[in-house]
């Protein structure tokens, strides 16, 4: 279990609603994970494009200092990245 080199896009945003629609259609994207990032980072913009093209979206939240925090490799997020998809 992994992700490959061209299954990743890295970018510096944040983007528009309308540039995250055309990306990800171009590049035909079946989910999109990013970490909430408020209205600086784009999430709302990322989550509006999600809904217009009904794609999933993984948001990974920033613990709060009092939450327990869990650590998993990267096989164990994509993992479980993958069962909540199929839910």
């Amino acid at each position: 279990v992994g992700l490959k080199p061209f299954q990743i896009i890295a970018a510096r945003g944040p983007f528009s609603r309308k540039f995250n629609e055309a990306i990800w259609e171009q590049l035909k994207i079946d989910v999109v994970v990013t970490k909430e990032s408020g209205t600086v980072g784009g999430t709302g913009e990322k989550i509006k494009a999600c809904l217009d093209l009904n794609i999933p979206a993984v948001i990974i939240k920033r613990p709060n200092d009092n939450s327990k925090h869990e650590t998993l490799s990267m096989e164990e997020f994509v993992r479980k990245v993958e069962e909540e998809i199929e839910k």
